[in-house]
C-alpha cells in the first residue's frame, strides 16, 4: 500500500472549512485504500503537540515539505504563515523538488 500525505494549510479563521475538508477526507479513506493508497491528512493543529524546535512555523514547514499534496485555504485575509507555506510549497514545485508533487489553492 502506498502512503499519500496531504498537508492542509490555512489560518485559524478557517476552522469550519478545515473541519469540512477533514470530514470529506475521512469519507474518501475507504475508497482510496481499496485503490492501494493510504491517505494521511496533516493539519497544523495536530502538529502543535509534537513541536520540538525554536520556531513552530519552521516545524510546520518541514512537515509540509514531506507531504505529497499541499492544500492551501485563503479566506478574507491572507494569514502570514499560510502565505509562507504557500510560497514555500510553490517554490519547491517550480524547482522540481521531489515533494510536494501537487499544490491546490482555494479562496
Amino acid at each position: 500500500m502506498k502512503e499519500l500525505k496531504f498537508f492542509l494549510a490555512s489560518s485559524g479563521e478557517l476552522k469550519n472549512e478545515r473541519d469540512k475538508i477533514q470530514i470529506f477526507f475521512l469519507k474518501e479513506v475507504d475508497r482510496l485504500i481499496k485503490q492501494g493508497i493510504y491517505p494521511k491528512l496533516i493539519v497544523w493543529e495536530d502538529l502543535k503537540h509534537t513541536f520540538r524546535q525554536d520556531r513552530i512555523q519552521d516545524y510546520f514547514n518541514q512537515e509540509m515539505l514531506d507531504c505529497d499534496v499541499v492544500l492551501v485555504l485563503f479566506g478574507k485575509k491572507l494569514g502570514e504563515f499560510t502565505v509562507e507555506e504557500f510560497l514555500l510549497a510553490w517554490d519547491q514545485i517550480r524547482n522540481n523538488a521531489l515533494k510536494p508533487k501537487e499544490l491546490f489553492v482555494f479562496f
